[in-house]
Parts: structure tokens; C-alpha cells; sequence
């Protein structure tokens, strides 16, 4: 019986990417509502990209910083800190079919990353679904950028979602692959370092 609960307890740790080396993990999300999504899709896409985040061993704090920065949404950035933009704007570099949007900088560090939301809506519109599930696969998309990742052939880095690949998202069948996951936990663990 004992020897029964070892092996699933050492199973636990070969299966789920998450949890060997990246428990205790956190990156916090300062995230800028300018496109005044409802509370409820807002929430509920939060919650999708998190679980992505969380089977990848990354627990995220999101802060809604809709208000400026003011309080805990103060100007400085902590290293595993990041502002997220839900947005009726993207910067002139982004793609013209793009949901989302990461520009960083090398040299300072500095980066910004967002969903174009009316982009969300006519996908939603498009495939007849509801925004969530799209909302929360472009911001778990956009982090992994965030967090260093490119594109990838499937899987939440893919570069094109379509209607299926957005239904398994909101269910929790669409992750980051395992060697993704772990270079997302390296460069979180690199970051709280500083």
C-alpha cells in the first residue's frame, strides 16, 4: 500500500511538466483592461492562460492595473513582473492578422505584450464561439513570448489557432509543450535571480 502511494507520488513528478523544478514559481501580470472587456471574459480568459501557465510550473498574479499606475501597479517592474495590455490599439510593428502583440528589447529589458482585441471579437464572431477561450489562449500565447518563447507547430506557442485548437484551450487540452515548460521555468528562475 505504502510502495503504492510512492509510485504515484514519483509518477506525479515524471508526468506533469510543472511539477519538478518549477514549484514556487510566480511572474506577476500588471494588466491594462483599455479595451473594457467584461469582467467575466476577462476573468475567465485569465483563468485559462493561468492553468496553461500553472501545468508549466508557472503560478501568475494578475494585478488589474486598468487604473493607471498607481498602488501596487507603480511604475518600476519587479523581474518576474510584466505589463499586459487587453487593447483596441497594437503597436505599427505587430501583423495585420495578429491577436497579439510582444515587442522586447534585449538591451533594456523592456517589453510589452497584449491581445488586439477587436481582433478577439471577430474571431469569436468568425468561428462562433465565445471570446474567452480566445482571449485566454493569446494571453497564455503572448506570455510564453514574454517569457522567451517562439513559435511552435502545436500547442499554446502554435502560431495559428483555429476554432478546435480554441475549444481544447478552454477545456485545458492546449498547453505548453514539456521542453517549452521547462525553458519558461528556466528563464523565470533566471529572472527572480536578479
Amino acid at each position: 500500500m505504502k510502495t503504492n502511494r510512492i509510485l504515484v507520488a514519483l509518477l506525479a513528478l515524471v508526468l506533469v511538466p510543472g511539477a519538478q523544478a518549477g514549484a514556487g514559481l510566480k511572474i506577476t501580470i500588471r494588466l491594462m483592461n483599455s479595451a473594457k472587456v467584461a469582467n467575466g471574459t476577462l476573468a475567465e480568459g485569465e483563468k485559462q492562460a493561468g492553468r496553461a501557465l500553472a501545468q508549466a510550473g508557472i503560478e501568475v498574479v494578475w494585478l488589474d492595473c486598468s487604473a493607471g499606475v498607481v498602488g501596487p501597479c507603480a511604475p518600476d517592474l519587479g523581474a518576474g513582473e510584466f505589463w499586459f495590455h487587453v487593447a483596441n490599439w497594437k503597436p505599427s510593428a505587430s501583423t495585420v492578422d495578429g491577436l497579439g502583440f510582444t515587442l522586447l528589447d534585449r538591451e533594456t529589458g523592456a517589453s510589452l505584450a497584449g491581445v488586439y482585441y477587436p481582433m478577439v471579437k471577430d474571431a469569436a464572431r468568425n468561428y462562433m464561439i465565445e471570446e474567452a477561450p480566445i482571449l485566454g489562449a493569446a494571453i497564455a500565447h503572448e506570455i510564453g513570448h514574454l517569457l522567451g518563447e517562439g513559435h511552435s507547430p502545436t500547442g499554446v506557442m502554435c502560431a495559428r489557432f483555429n476554432r478546435q485548437r480554441f475549444m481544447e484551450m478552454s477545456q485545458g487540452g492546449v498547453l505548453f509543450a514539456p521542453n517549452q515548460a521547462a525553458r519558461i521555468r528556466a528563464e523565470v528562475t533566471r529572472r527572480s535571480a536578479k
